[in-house]
């Protein structure tokens, strides 16, 4: 629970954008489902920090938001300030919008 609430807060603080229960849900199942194809444009993997922590790339109301995720959790850790991730996000293509 305090994952979610420390998620929601960096979203609102780095990009001014308010997370829904419901945001985060749909967020990290791109993340989980991200081999399958109505979700691969949606999650883009950047790099493993751990056995268990890994970096992404989701894409949520129309932008990309750097993450990191607890697989063991199966959550959304934190939202990551811009160029925190040492890459760019992926660029905007039709399946996005």
């Amino acid at each position: 629970r305090s994952q979610r609430i420390h998620t929601k807060r960096r979203a609102l603080q780095r990009y001014d954008v308010v997370l829904s229960e419901q945001d985060l849900d749909t967020m990290s199942n791109r993340i989980r489902k991200q081999h399958l194809p109505r979700h691969k444009d949606k999650a883009i993997f950047v790099d493993k920090q751990s056995g268990r922590v890994t970096r992404w790339f989701v894409w949520h109301n129309n932008q990309w938001l750097p993450v990191v995720y607890d697989k063991e959790r199966g959550t959304i850790v934190t939202v990551l300030p811009q160029g925190k991730l040492g890459k760019n996000p992926p660029p905007v293509n039709k399946s996005h919008l």
